[in-house]
């Protein structure tokens, strides 16, 4: 069962919704990699999932990903690459959709995200704090 997060900026009202985890009933890896193929986690993976030397594999969890540059946010799926050429195989490292910098990701969080983990997150608008709030969970 994945968990929901919030994370709202008191100043100039930013929203963010994550969906993180993996679901405990559903199978959502046709979804996944059919998001993959349209383009939806970026130019740069759709283009490595169409190479025939390539094979990802959906692991069925979601993490968000944080930009260090923009301070975009975006929730994406863990995916582990094969290359049929060489034999190598490893997580799929993300960049930003955005900007192209690099990003911080965060698998989970708990309850008392902001206190226990010293993990403060920025409002991508106006650099506030943000608010990081449990919403509930998500199957």
């Amino acid at each position: 069962m994945g968990a929901i997060y919030k994370l709202n900026c008191e100043k100039c009202g930013y929203e963010f919704e994550a969906f993180l985890g993996s679901s405990g009933f559903f199978n959502y890896d046709e979804q996944i990699l059919n998001n993959v193929l349209n383009g939806k986690y970026g130019e740069q993976l759709q283009k490595l999932a169409r190479d025939d030397q390539v094979s990802i594999i959906t692991l069925g969890k979601y993490f968000l990903i944080k930009c260090r540059d923009c301070g975009y946010f975006e929730v994406v799926p863990k995916l582990w690459i094969t290359r049929k050429d060489d034999d190598s195989d490893s997580e799929y490292q993300y960049k930003c959709r955005i900007c192209g910098g690099e990003v911080e990701r965060f698998d989970y969080f708990d309850k008392r995200f902001n206190q226990d983990q010293n993990i403060k997150f920025e409002c991508p608008n106006c650099h506030e704090e943000l608010v990081v709030m449990w919403a509930g969970t998500w199957d």
